[in-house]
């Protein structure tokens, strides 16, 4: 039994259950007294994500016609292997190759129509080839081990595609990670230094003779991270939701305010989050995450409009002259949870933490659900690096 107090004068009993936290006697939220019937749980999350998806091997997005999209296929690959469920990561990483990866270039169509089979776009978003690279690795690692198998014939393949046609090679911007391989511009969500590094380390190990890109990639990302930043709000830690390669916001016909922060630009906080723990709780030179992190509490504790409450209340979408809304969003609370993980000094770090608990996913649409629950294996100690 483990007690843990998610707010001032509200401690909750819970269990430790399959290496996640969960209500003792139950995957729910039920059995809690008034306010902890506000509590959630990973391992309820995770129920959702399932849920969602029917039991199908695919799980729709309803923003873009109830068609699957490569990003929450890998996002289910990610989760499955941190929730050590080795069924479920290899139903959707097969329905993922035969549906939608591309035969001549090896990437993934980043939408198809799941009913007629129909690849609705061939491009690739480079978020969803990201999250499946590491999951594979990770999958490998965790549950085969050795210098052989499936999974790592995969990954090999794909990062070298990766490498080929979905990164900058060469000159000023090596190693940025592209909007897709057709765009010469960048989306800062994209750019997982962290994952970079695991790619690198394990082209080093199994002699893939990437692994000196790799290690560019990483370095290329955290200094993109530190422009971008800067140059949307200093002091912010906000980024805009699609850049140019010096970091500079970019708006498109298809998404005019994409020049803004907004939905895609919530995971950065995550990602330079990962960057810092997975490099054993220090800042990298040219990152300095812990700085990002307090700086984006402080953004958005200056937007909650009652400071004096525990919980947390502020708007989503915000301009770079820092005016905001769009009302509270379950999707940015989980991101900010995960950035206030390495700034536990910062005055209102605990309510930014433990605010990702009083949100009820059963509701969720399929981004905020699939954020939250990436958000919830991060705050709860179970997002692991299986190198």
């Amino acid at each position: 039994m483990k007690k843990i107090t998610l707010l001032a004068g509200l401690t909750v009993s819970l269990m430790v259950s399959c290496g996640s936290l969960t209500p003792e006697g139950s995957a729910g939220p039920s059995g809690l007294n008034a306010e902890q019937q506000q509590t959630y749980t990973l391992d309820y999350a995770w129920s959702r994500v399932k849920a969602k998806m029917e039991g199908k091997d695919y799980i729709r997005n309803p923003d873009f016609g109830n068609d699957v999209i490569s990003e929450g296929q890998s996002y289910v690959m990610m989760m499955a292997v941190q929730m050590n469920d080795r069924n479920l990561f290899d139903r959707v990483w097969n329905w993922s190759k035969w549906k939608m990866q591309n035969s001549d270039t090896g990437l993934f169509a980043w939408r198809v129509n799941p009913d007629s089979g129909q690849k609705v776009d061939t491009n690739s978003a480079p978020d969803g080839e990201a999250y499946f690279l590491t999951a594979l690795i990770f999958a490998h690692n965790r549950w085969v081990g050795g210098s052989n198998s499936g999974y790592l014939t995969d990954a090999k393949a794909l990062q070298a595609a990766m490498k080929a046609r979905l990164f900058v090679n060469g000159g000023t911007y090596n190693g940025m990670i592209k909007f897709t391989q057709v765009n010469e511009f960048t989306d800062p969500s994209y750019h997982l230094p962290a994952f970079f590094d695991v790619w690198a380390a394990t082209a080093e190990k199994h002699g893939w003779g990437t692994r000196d890109f790799w290690r560019a990639a990483a370095n290329t990302s955290r200094n993109f991270l530190t422009q971008a930043t800067s140059k949307f709000r200093s002091g912010s830690g906000l980024t805009p939701e699609y850049a140019n390669y010096d970091g500079s916001g970019r708006s498109e016909s298809w998404n005019p305010k994409s020049n803004e922060f907004r939905y895609d630009a919530r995971r950065t906080a995550m990602n330079w989050t990962m960057d810092f723990i997975w490099r054993g709780n220090q800042d990298a030179t040219n990152l300095k995450a812990s700085t990002l992190s307090w700086n984006i509490l402080n953004f958005f504790n200056g937007q909650d409009g009652n400071r004096n409450d525990s919980h947390l209340s502020y708007n989503s979408l915000c301009r770079a002259d820092g005016y905001c809304e769009g009302g509270k969003n379950a999707g940015l609370i989980a991101m900010n949870a995960v950035a206030s993980l390495i700034v536990p000094a910062h005055p209102r770090a605990v309510n930014f933490k433990n605010e990702i608990f009083y949100q009820d996913p059963t509701h969720y649409g399929y981004y905020d659900l699939m954020v939250h629950t990436l958000g919830m294996l991060w705050v709860t100690g179970n997002f692991k690096k299986y190198m």
